[in-house]
């Protein structure tokens, strides 16, 4: 294992990641990604997760590394670490969002019980091409392709608050169509 390096080294690697030196993201990527891994894998998640956090931790390093006014007020560890824990309790909350939505949109009581899943899945499939484009497109990118709410809202132009608003909004229009079509109350 290589020793971590000094504040001083820990600017030039911020430095070669803002320049895009390719030595620089794999030196950060030897020194720091067993922690990100411990963290992931301690708190219930994979390897493949703890690889796609990394990624996610090199991204925001990026962003900031191009700010001019950015400057390390700690360790490159501990900024890496804190992206990390905060990419990961990201993606769980995300996931237990999905979940919930799943659960809301299968719920189903004694008198909806004999529907079968197949027409459940049908009938959000018919709500969507209901949605209006901004919304179906906000929903495939956020459920289907997996992108983070910062990656919708650069790709759709917006603020990343407006998109967790709008997201909602269009889930719970999602969610009426579905209920409408289902004869659900």
């Amino acid at each position: 294992m290589e020793e971590r390096p000094s504040s001083s080294h820990d600017e030039l690697l911020l430095e070669g990641l803002r320049s895009g030196d390719a030595a620089a993201v794999e030196r950060i990527y030897r020194l720091y990604f067993s922690m990100v891994a411990h963290y992931v894998l301690s708190h219930q998640g994979t390897m493949e997760d703890a690889r796609d956090i990394f990624q996610d931790v090199l991204v925001v390093l990026h962003r900031y590394s191009q700010n001019p006014q950015f400057g390390l007020t700690s360790k490159l560890s501990t900024l890496i670490y804190s992206i990390s824990r905060n990419q990961w309790q990201n993606q769980r909350k995300i996931a237990g969002r999905q979940q919930a939505i799943q659960d809301m949109l299968l719920q189903t009581d004694d008198a909806q019980a004999g529907w079968e899943e197949e027409t459940i899945f049908h009938n959000i499939q018919l709500g969507i091409s209901e949605l209006s484009p901004e919304c179906r497109q906000m929903l495939d990118l956020f459920y289907f392709d997996q992108k983070s709410m910062g990656v919708i809202a650069e790709e759709m132009g917006y603020s990343a608050d407006f998109v967790k608003v709008k997201k909602f909004r269009c889930l719970e229009s999602l969610r009426k169509i579905v209920k409408a079509k289902l004869g659900w109350k």
